[in-house]
């Protein structure tokens, strides 16, 4: 039963509750007591495959959570003045790896080995300079972007430079990057050389290596070419300023020779076997480099009736300019000094004898022809001349397709009298007589000259006249 005044519980035999204190009424009966019955739940029962499923589902998603949270903090860095203090820290060190790691995905093709190798060969003192500046000018850049995006303009990130900071956002969160031009440096060489350039650990033989970091490097071009000349080149190229650089090689070689190269139809010049180059019109002169050791210069084909072969070796360091005319004239110059002493010793006949048939070896109805006719008088000259001997320079012989020119000097006695000896330069024009093997004069002038006699000079042929001078007498004999 209840109490009347609380409710609470009281047992058969209370006389006060033991709540309130108020008193039972003796006359009460006690209410029915209903027994309840108790409910069970029953437990859901899993098997122990499904209870690894589960453990393993809550495992994952503990597992991703953790990840998400470490790639989420560790993700950056988040601004960038955070990625400036990163990068300068690994400049500082030279440390290339820690620097690549901050690099963007636009450049990968900066990411490979062989680039990555020669870029820390390359990232010495000088280089660590550069990209310190770099850095700094790419966050003030930013950091005056976002002051200016602040003020309503449009928002830019960076200026251009040679290192650009950037924003990247993925399901990581945000963290800043830096963008590099890659650089393209081209060694600028001859047609004809072959050259072989590495730069620090790079190599190629084209010419151009492409896409490389932009940094100072060291750089050797080993440089040939068919005649034979080689040499090695070594120097420095900064390739972060330009992302295109030339590095001009032929300003670098020291060693080279240059010919003055004569065109002679019919006639073929070689150094060490080799042709030399076509030439443009116009085109007089070849230079060669590097310049070989060794300079075998040779001559073939035919001059005025004349074939020529001849062979000449020098050194490299012998002359910076070399005449290949000398080739050829030296090759004719025997012939032209022989058909000069034999034309004027003809005219020596003829003038002591008084006969234009004496005259030989000059070209008929020539210019030559007729003055040395008219120094020729009926019944000879009273004074007798003789020529004594002629000499030429053989370097001094112009050389055309049908005919040379060269000067000569000769030198005149008068037997019999107390006059001195009389030296004359003439120029003269040599042509091959026609249908013949033979040369002869076809034109002459006197050359005015001052200075030494060629007679006096080094290097000059000369050739003397063995016919013994002729008197009066002998003279009258011999017509």
């Amino acid at each position: 039963m209840y109490c009347a005044n609380c409710g609470s519980e009281l047992a058969n035999d209370d006389r006060f509750c033991g709540n309130c204190g108020e008193s039972v009424p003796s006359n009460v009966k006690p209410a029915l007591s209903i027994p309840q019955k108790a409910i069970t739940i029953p437990k859901l029962q899993l098997s122990k495959r499904a209870k690894v499923a589960a453990a393993g589902v809550v495992g994952v998603v503990g597992i991703l959570a953790a990840i998400y949270a470490v790639a989420h903090y560790t993700y950056g860095p988040a601004t960038p003045e955070k990625l400036e203090a990163k990068l300068q820290a690994a400049v500082e060190e030279q440390n290339v790896d820690k620097l690549v790691g901050y690099l963007s995905y636009d450049n990968e093709d900066l990411k490979s080995s062989e680039k990555i190798k020669a870029f820390k060969q390359a990232f010495k003192d000088e280089t660590a300079t550069e990209y310190k500046e770099a850095i700094k000018d790419a966050l003030i850049a930013v950091q005056q972007s976002e002051q200016m995006s602040e003020l309503g303009f449009d928002e830019q990130w960076g200026n251009g430079g040679t290192i650009v900071f950037i924003k990247e956002s993925n399901w990581r969160g945000t963290k800043w990057s830096f963008k590099i031009e890659p650089s393209n440096v081209t060694f600028e060489q001859q047609p004809d050389w072959t050259v072989v350039t590495s730069l620090e650990t790079l190599g190629g033989d084209t010419g151009t290596i492409r896409g490389i970091w932009p940094a100072v490097y060291e750089y050797q071009s080993e440089i040939s070419n068919p005649y034979g000349g080689k040499q090695n080149i070594q120097g420095s190229v900064n390739l972060f300023h330009d992302p295109e650089e030339t590095v001009n090689l032929e300003s670098e070689v020291q060693n080279e020779v240059t010919f003055s190269i004569p065109v002679i139809k019919g006639v073929q010049f070689t150094l060490n076997g080799v042709d030399f180059p076509a030439m443009e019109e116009g085109q007089t002169r070849v230079t060669i480099s590097p310049a070989p050791d060794e300079l075998k210069l040779a001559v073939k084909g035919t001059v005025i009736g004349r074939t020529i072969d001849r062979t000449e070796t020098l050194t490299g360091s012998e002359a910076e300019e070399i005449s290949l005319s000398t080739l050829v004239s030296q090759a004719i110059a025997e012939d032209a000094v022989g058909v000069i002493l034999k034309a004027n010793v003809s005219w020596t006949k003829a003038v002591n004898a008084g006969l234009t048939s004496l005259l030989t070896d000059l070209e008929p109805d020539s210019s030559i022809m007729n003055l040395f006719s008219r120094n020729i008088t009926e019944g000879g000259s009273e004074q007798k001349v003789h020529l004594e001997r002629v000499a030429i320079d053989p370097t001094d012989i112009e050389i055309s397709d049908d005919h040379i020119q060269v000067i000569a000097e000769e030198e005149y006695s008068y037997p019999g009298s107390t006059l001195s000896n009389n030296l004359s330069r003439n120029t003269y024009t040599i042509k091959k007589q026609q249908d013949q093997d033979r040369l002869w004069l076809s034109d002459v002038n006197y050359t005015y000259y001052w200075g030494k006699s060629l007679f006096e000079q080094k290097d000059v042929i000369i050739k003397i006249n063995q016919d013994k001078p002729e008197t009066g007498k002998e003279a009258a004999v011999s017509s």
